[in-house]
């Protein structure tokens, strides 16, 4: 993944970015779930967080059920 080289300061803050220099990644499993993404915080240098930004096709869904023990999902629905 290309990162910018100023993504972190010296006092380790993101600097701001461009989202269309994000490169989109791509997740499907059979005909049930496919999601296209972004990963944010890895392009911005970050390694305690994770930012995603999803596209999800309609009738599709984005993960099978699952669960996380020390981490939780937050999701902000931006249209649809």
């Amino acid at each position: 993944m290309s990162t910018p080289s100023n993504a972190v300061n010296a006092e380790g803050i993101a600097e701001p970015f461009r989202i269309d220099e994000v490169p989109w990644r791509e997740f499907g499993h059979g005909k049930r779930f496919g999601i296209a993404y972004q990963v944010l915080s890895e392009f911005a240098g970050a390694s305690q967080i994770t930012v995603c930004m999803e596209v999800l096709p309609p009738g599709k869904q984005a993960n099978p059920a699952h669960y996380h023990l020390l981490e939780e999902d937050h999701l902000f629905v931006l249209e649809g």
